[in-house]
């Protein structure tokens, strides 16, 4: 695999900070660029991440049309003396940083997602821009009022928030789940192994059946496991998201705009 990169920001103009949704001020990341001055969040800087998956970590969607074992996506964060990260030499390049600690975990089975990778339109949330998905957005802490860039998730989107509070986001889940369907499609993670979701299905039995011999409250037994027992229905309905040819995955790319997207493509699409 390719050492992935921080992808090089590209300049928009931002709506205005009075909007109800600030999805505009969300660009592709750059790594270590000045801050600038306008357009600042009120929060405190963060660190650039990758995202990263490993074969043994999948979930079942629960906002697309048909339950679908995705891959559950984490983060590794870009901090130095955390999680394998170095402090960068004075004449190295961003990558030396990082480069070893990726390697170290590629060789642990975990996949990097390249940042660089397209992102299907109808996979972001609206008012957001086309690019990575990492995004970055100037920011100015809330105690020490540090100036720097607080970096996102693509469907982290910043909404309108109280004068002199922290910044607040909503999270678009339905979009999410169906980049993290697209991973799958477009060969940029593997498809589940064999055995995968049965696997779960088992642990989430589990999970129900143990409430059964909590001695808990009627009315709160009940309830838990009336909230079990969905999430195993959910997980017993589901099949696993599956890899499509390359022209299907192009005609995603291009398409990819109504909610019948989230029903299965049909095996002749292959």
């Amino acid at each position: 695999m390719a050492m992935p990169s921080l992808p090089s920001n590209l300049q928009r103009v931002p709506q205005g900070m009075g909007s109800p949704d600030l999805a505009g001020l969300m660009r592709p990341s750059e790594f270590a660029q000045a801050a600038s001055t306008a357009n600042l969040l009120q929060i405190n800087p963060n660190q650039p991440f990758f995202l990263r998956h490993h074969p043994n970590a999948w979930r079942v969607s629960t906002t697309l049309a048909v339950p679908l074992l995705l891959p559950d996506v984490t983060k590794h964060v870009i901090a130095p003396g955390v999680n394998g990260i170095r402090t960068r030499g004075k004449h190295e390049p961003p990558e030396a940083t990082y480069r070893s600690a990726i390697m170290d975990q590629t060789m642990k089975h975990w996949t990097y997602l390249d940042p660089a990778a397209p992102i299907p339109a109808n996979c972001l949330p609206d008012g957001v821009p086309a690019g990575s998905y990492i995004r970055e957005m100037g920011c100015q802490g809330l105690i020490v009022r540090a100036i720097g860039k607080y970096y996102a998730e693509a469907w982290q989107v910043p909404i309108q928030t109280l004068p002199n509070a922290k910044q607040r986001f909503k999270f678009d889940s339905h979009k999410y789940e169906r980049w993290l369907r697209f991973l799958v499609e477009s060969g940029q993670i593997p498809p589940a192994l064999d055995g995968i979701l049965e696997a779960k299905r088992s642990q989430v039995r589990d999970h129900r059946d143990r409430v059964e011999t909590m001695n808990l409250n009627e009315a709160i037994a009940k309830k838990w496991l009336g909230v079990r027992q969905v999430i195993l229905d959910n997980y017993d309905a589901a099949t696993p998201a599956e890899r499509l040819t390359p022209d299907a995955v192009q005609a995603i790319l291009d398409g990819y705009t109504t909610d019948a997207d989230d029903a299965p493509k049909k095996k002749g699409r292959k």
